[in-house]
């Protein structure tokens, strides 16, 4: 069924519901009356004249006025001297305007009192009081019971509450099945559960529709990853391959260079022979790493205790093996001993993208300076050149992935992934990377969170 349709069928079988239950009530009160058990409503009305008369000419007492009237006696000053046992304080309130304004209808809650003064034989005035509603057949009943005619309203309302309560209950839980189904199938698509497909059915065409829909966007989903999935692994297996293969070459340079510092060299022909071998080694880790992550195995950074000294006489051979062959004088300010606690192959290559893009910008002839310090427990890493600084766009955009300030870099093998690289080292170690410009050129630092008391270190370590 269609949506308008569903409300349609909602306001038919409410109204029918209604109207039935009207119905019964007219019936109800139609065998009440019949059987005497409720009399007319303008029985009242209609014996009012025949009574005022009776009462007038002495043909019948107070005591026998019919129990649907109420009255009341008031002598010459108008007191009330007698009055029904039926009457209450309300209406005997009205009875008296009625008196003294000679008014024949005065209204009143829940019903219109009507009234009529008749002379008693006796010189009272007598002042009948009457509605126009339906009153039982018997005394005791007119006395005991709640008004017939109110109550028989409230029990038809109180029924057509149930129904309409019914009604509205019956078809809010065919939209809420409905709506189910479309919750559940919108949970499989945000968690990716896309491997089983939405064969509920619904009972609104609109949510139907709507449910086809997501089935047709799943299975999109699902043929879009699982292409995305054959594309990884096709990456993964070429990545492997290639790491694969560039062990051998680095395995021969290895050697190679093994084999060279066994023969008698000059001291220059060492200290490159030396550089060759630990930037061989160095590479070989580069290309365990990029076995790891093309085999999708996420190794999460290890911290380690070095020595502050150690690592940083790492740096400047990187240093130095970066500025020689460009002709660029790399200069140290050694820093004092103390211990780090970091993640050493991490730290180790940000510090060598932030001394590669130095020398990249340094022209020759040109200086890098290579600085460490310690301001517990923030350890500060300062790279400065000579070269031109950076451009006002470098110093906003520097740390975004794939950022050159050369469009050409790319074909020269510089994708602007160093400082990104840097940027991410020195976050996941809770500092951050301030790039700036000084009178002589350009300056990167980089500051890492760290612990430069031995014990302290320790101490955490065995925890």
């Amino acid at each position: 069924m269609t949506l308008a349709g569903l409300f349609w069928r909602y306001l038919l079988l409410t109204g029918t519901v209604v109207l039935s239950i009207v119905i019964v009530g007219y019936f109800v009160l139609a065998i009440a009356l019949s059987s005497g058990l409720v009399l007319p409503a303008n029985t009242a009305m209609t014996q009012v004249e025949m009574l005022g008369r009776e009462l007038a000419a002495g043909e019948r007492t107070t005591a026998q006025i019919p129990y649907y009237f109420r009255w009341a006696c008031l002598d010459e000053t108008g007191q009330v001297t007698a009055y029904s046992e039926t009457m209450r304080k309300r209406q005997l309130e009205i009875l008296r305007e009625a008196a003294q304004t000679q008014t024949v209808r005065v209204s009143g809650f829940p019903y219109a009192q009507y009234h009529k003064s008749v002379l008693l034989p006796d010189g009272t005035r007598c002042i009948l009081q009457y509605d126009f509603r339906p009153p039982y057949g018997a005394p005791m009943l007119q006395r005991y019971l709640p008004d017939f005619q109110i109550t028989l309203l409230l029990i038809v309302l109180f029924l057509w509450s149930v129904c309409a309560l019914w009604c509205t209950r019956r078809y809010a839980a065919i939209l809420r099945r409905d709506i189910a189904v479309l919750t559940h199938a919108s949970q499989q698509i945000a968690e990716q559960r896309l491997d089983v497909p939405f064969t509920a059915n619904t009972q609104v065409r609109e949510l139907g529709e709507t449910l086809e829909a997501m089935e047709k966007l799943r299975q999109g989903m699902a043929a879009s990853l699982g292409e995305q999935w054959a594309m990884e692994q096709q990456r993964a297996g070429e990545i492997a391959a290639l790491t694969h293969d560039l062990k051998t070459p680095l395995t021969i340079i290895s050697g190679n260079s093994e084999l060279l510092s066994e023969e008698p060299l000059t001291p220059t022909q060492e200290k490159s022979v030396q550089a060759i071998f630990r930037n061989a080694q160095r590479m070989n880790a580069y290309v365990h790493a990029l076995r790891e992550a093309a085999g999708q195995a996420h190794r999460k950074p290890v911290r380690e205790t070095v020595g502050l000294r150690c690592l940083f006489a790492e740096w400047c051979s990187m240093g130095e093996g970066i500025c020689t062959p460009k002709g660029i004088l790399f200069c140290a300010e050694t820093p004092e001993e103390q211990l780090c606690l970091l993640c050493r192959e991490q730290v180790s290559r940000a510090v060598l993208n932030l001394l590669d893009n130095a020398a990249r910008y340094t022209p020759r002839g040109g200086a890098i300076t290579l600085s460490a310090q310690i301001r517990d427990p923030v350890l500060i890493i300062r790279v400065t050149d000579t070269g031109s600084g950076f451009s006002q766009e470098a110093l906003e955009k520097a740390g975004t992935i794939f950022y050159t300030e050369d469009a050409s870099r790319p074909m020269d093998g510089h994708w602007g992934m160093g400082l990104c690289f840097a940027l991410r080292v020195a976050q996941e170690h809770g500092g951050q990377l301030m790039l700036s410009n000084t009178e002589a050129g350009a300056c990167a630092q980089m500051t890492l969170q760290i612990r430069s008391d031995s014990d302290t270190i320790l101490a955490e370590m065995n925890f």
